[in-house]
């Protein structure tokens, strides 16, 4: 409809403009000025407004559009895209400053075609961080924010730190007991045997982690994959089974007769083996261990005070029998 009013207004005008051409100017040497019909004059400006109108919307739109696109490229989802493109074989040997997560965290993703090359995934613009050309890892440090492009919005921004973090640390005791024990419920919904594990922790500290954690309490197995971090990964093939590390994206291959290191099947960039804060001597498991642990050392203090409660009453008890019996 906005276009035929369009259309109609155009053939309108073009007609009063040819008719004006063929007015002849007066002997006197003035021009006669021709005016714009009165129905024209408001369909004209009808047309201007709300073609200025829908401008506005469209710029509006695009701008939205912009910061939507924008805050995804520096959200979690597109972190951990650049961050499954690393491999070990081709990014090898370098330091805490230049580990797969520390530039990806800055918008490099590794370019699979060239051995220690990263990309960004914005600007496009190359970087090889080779430690056999002598350069020092700090000026490689700087090269992470300096090699991108001018307008490149990773030149000027990027990820925190604290989104290479276990999350449940940023969570309550409760609240975390509640995912570990979820992921580990899933585990035991879907693997069809037992999975044989090896790790640090000792039989007391099991016992701890079982005890914090709701119920229905989850397999022993299950329990201590999932507080280090592992989750079962859907598969196409039924005949093969794994588990994930969605963090540091390794992934192991699950078979009856194979055991699984909960600590040494991680990448060692992983958030569950580095400190879990900065200047922190603990690693993230151990921090989320004793995290989940608080809830469970705090319902067996409460179940040792009622059962040191029922002793009292019960040793009272047997006092007043025994002196009511020496009385009689």
């Amino acid at each position: 409809m906005n276009k035929r009013k369009y259309e109609d207004a155009l053939n309108t005008l073009d007609k009063t403009f040819q008719s004006t051409n063929a007015i002849k100017p007066a002997k006197s040497g003035t021009t006669r000025k021709s005016k714009m019909p009165d129905e024209l004059e408001r369909r004209v400006n009808w047309f201007s407004m709300t073609h200025k109108l829908q401008s506005r919307k469209r710029q509006s739109a695009k701008e939205i559009s912009d910061t939507t696109t924008r805050s995804d490229l520096f959200g979690f989802e597109k972190f951990i895209e650049r961050l499954q493109t690393f491999s070990l074989r081709t990014y090898t040997s370098k330091p805490a400053e230049l580990s797969p997560p520390a530039v990806a965290l800055k918008g490099w993703q590794h370019d699979n075609g060239h051995r220690n090359r990263i990309v960004c995934t914005k600007c496009k613009q190359g970087l090889i961080v080779d430690f056999s050309a002598t350069q020092p890892s700090n000026t490689y440090s700087k090269q992470l924010t300096s090699a991108h492009a001018a307008s490149c919005p990773w030149r000027y921004q990027y990820c925190p730190d604290s989104m290479y973090r276990i999350q449940e640390l940023y969570l309550p005791p409760s609240l975390a007991a509640n995912s570990v024990a979820e992921r580990a419920r899933r585990i035991d919904s879907i693997i069809p045997f037992h999975i044989q594990i090896n790790h640090p922790l000792s039989g007391a500290q099991v016992d701890t982690l079982l005890r914090s954690l709701p119920e229905p309490r989850p397999s022993k197995e299950s329990s201590i994959l999932a507080l280090y971090g592992w989750e079962h990964k859907p598969t196409a093939l039924p005949s093969e089974t794994l588990l994930v590390s969605q963090l540091d994206c390794a992934v192991v291959s699950l078979k009856s007769d194979k055991s699984v290191d909960v600590v040494r099947n991680h990448r060692f960039y992983a958030p569950q083996l580095t400190p879990s804060f900065q200047g922190s001597s603990t690693s993230g498991a151990e921090a989320l261990y004793d995290k989940i642990t608080r809830r469970g050392r705090k319902k067996q203090l409460e179940e040792s005070f009622v059962l040191d409660s029922i002793s009292r009453q019960a040793v009272v008890k047997n006092i007043r029998g025994l002196l009511l019996g020496h009385h009689s």
